[in-house]
């Protein structure tokens, strides 16, 4: 490490957070050659030490469209959430990770649709229970 230990356990890589029950591994420095390093029987390894430990366990993965690290990702994990960027991703591209994830065995758990804009006032139209869509006496 930076103070030149040599870190030989899970443990001196995990980093405990103020957040009661979140603990973070960050990915360190970048390999020359890091999606080769995902298919070793130590990321394997790695990662069931760590369903071990926690009850859930998120990777924040390479975007899909740049490099293969996810797909790699995707099928060594129980699950693959989709992060798509509202007005960004283009559903073409979303349409290929889509079938990239499934091709190669990945499961796909959902899409989370980010950096939508919306006004409190349509928000709560559309979301809150006592919306307009819901009021009694409507059919």
């Amino acid at each position: 490490d930076e103070k030149g230990r040599i870190l030989t356990g899970l443990e001196d890589y995990i980093q405990h957070t103020e957040v009661a029950n979140l603990d973070i591994m960050s990915s360190g420095n970048i390999p020359p050659n890091p999606s080769e390093l995902l298919v070793l029987p130590q990321m394997a390894e790695l990662l069931m030490d760590l369903k071990e430990r926690y009850d859930f366990v998120i990777i924040d993965g390479t975007p899909c469209g740049l490099v293969t690290d996810s797909l790699i990702l995707s099928r060594i994990v129980d699950s693959v959430t989709i992060i798509a960027s509202c007005k960004e991703t283009k559903k073409k591209d979303l349409q290929r990770v889509t079938e990239n994830i499934k091709n190669v065995g990945g499961k796909i758990l959902g899409v989370i649709l980010n950096k939508a804009e919306m006004s409190s006032r349509k928000y709560e139209k559309t979301y809150y229970y006592g919306s307009t869509s819901s009021k009694s006496g409507s059919k």
